[in-house]
């Protein structure tokens, strides 16, 4: 079972090419969605993404999902292909050719209420990040 921290529902570290993690972001709200749409939360503008590629959601139990949204382009955790499953502390989310850690202890600085108010600019951050490592 996936372990919620009080800053929210664990966090994510983007995993760059050369195989190293950049920043961590927080996961302090119940849905984000992935892919190539203006509007996603984690916007990966790559052409084997699709516009809504992928979501991260937050059950009842406070257990944290990622599900494949896509009918065409490949959803991978720890390099396999999956529909839909729980994920687990370390487990690796495979979007497009874009590479994401899952944290469930994810402990960001600051109080609950500061990580919450930065989920407002996250995804301009996250945008910004992704598109220049293309």
């Amino acid at each position: 079972m996936t372990t919620v921290t009080d800053n929210g529902f664990g966090g994510l570290s983007l995993v760059k090419k050369d195989g190293t993690t950049s920043q961590r972001f927080p996961l302090v709200e119940k849905r984000y969605l992935f892919g190539r749409a203006d509007y996603c939360d984690i916007r990966i503008n790559l052409l084997n993404v699709s516009r809504e590629h992928a979501e991260i959601t937050v059950d009842e139990k406070n257990q944290v999902w990622v599900r494949s949204l896509s009918k065409t382009a490949e959803t991978k955790v720890d390099e396999t292909m999956v529909r839909e499953t729980m994920l687990k502390d370390g487990q690796k989310i495979g979007i497009g050719d874009r590479f994401f850690i899952y944290h469930s202890n994810f402990n960001a600085p600051g109080s609950a209420k500061k990580v919450r108010a930065a989920a407002l600019w996250m995804p301009l951050v996250w945008r910004t990040h992704l598109a220049s490592m293309g």
